[in-house]
């Protein structure tokens, strides 16, 4: 299997360069989305939320992956950095593709439990974990792909809200070929006896590239 497990793009998570709130969701809405965007403090904000009240969705896009073409999705990661006090929990992290997005089933770091009331960062998903369906490289590179949260807060609340510094992707993938058992096999016949070795001059040839595969 080549490149297993590798990082999309440049070997790291992406930051969403872009953010927003969905104005026609249900719940009370989030201040200054873009802020989620960098990991540089600036917060974005839910309502105070009565009782058993649930926040809008508020998501990242534009993450900026660059799986290659042939590659297979083996699992994606969503890193959320986020404080509020003990009345805050997940409602929903999903993952959706596409202009007019199908969402993944509903992930919960903290099912049962509040958020910290110190900065933490939680992870759903994994290596692994595709979040329920089938991805293609198309969709994980696509301006909206997207990583969705809401917050429910489950008690009595005066003047608490829960606050979200960032939101970063991490898409673990396989890329296609290219050698190391992971291709197919190759037998170089003269006549009909096969080759086990090349030389050039004196020295032994350890690569023979057919096109662009390696035999």
């Amino acid at each position: 299997m080549a490149n297993s497990n590798n990082f999309a793009g440049q070997g790291d998570s992406k930051n969403p360069p872009s953010s927003a709130d969905p104005a026609g969701a249900t719940g009370g809405g989030w201040s200054s989305p873009p802020n989620v965007t960098a990991d540089d403090g600036s917060t974005s904000n839910s309502p105070v939320l009565a009782s058993n009240a649930y926040s809008r969705y508020i998501y990242g896009y534009q993450f900026g992956h660059n799986v290659p073409a042939g590659a297979t999705i083996d699992g994606i990661e969503v890193l959320i950095d986020r404080v509020a006090g003990g009345l805050y929990n997940d409602y929903e992290v999903k993952l959706s593709n596409g202009v007019i997005p199908t969402y993944t089933a509903s992930k919960t770091a903290d099912i049962g439990s509040s958020w910290n009331s110190n900065f933490g960062v939680a992870t759903y998903g994994g290596p692994t974990d595709t979040w329920g369906r089938t991805w293609t490289v198309s969709e994980v590179n696509d301006t909206w792909f997207r990583a969705s949260l809401s917050v429910q807060c489950q008690t009595t609340n005066i003047a608490q809200s829960a606050s979200i510094d960032y939101i970063k992707t991490i898409v673990y993938y396989t890329e296609a070929g290219g050698g190391g058992g992971g291709g197919p096999d190759f037998n170089i016949k003269i006549g009909g006896q096969s080759i086990s070795r090349i030389m050039m001059g004196d020295q032994p040839v350890d690569r023979v590239n057919f096109g662009s595969t390696q035999i």
